[in-house]
């Protein structure tokens, strides 16, 4: 009998690990996607920048 109760407690105590793993690594997931997607907006409003700074420095050697 408490081999019985040992192995339950011991299924709970995994599944309870499980559930919380799962979450955390729901959130590191969240984390990342949320840090890539602000990563790519930084680098692309970065190259609009320099795009913009080249066109304007191309215009300006053109006119002279």
């Amino acid at each position: 009998m408490s081999l019985m109760s040992c192995c339950m407690l011991r299924s709970s105590a995994n599944t309870v690990r499980l559930a919380v793993e799962e979450r955390l690594q729901k959130r590191i997931h969240a984390c990342k996607v949320f840090v890539v997607g602000s990563q790519r907006r930084r680098a692309l409003s970065r190259m609009g920048t320099l795009w913009i700074c080249h066109g304007w420095m191309s215009q300006v050697s053109g006119s002279t």
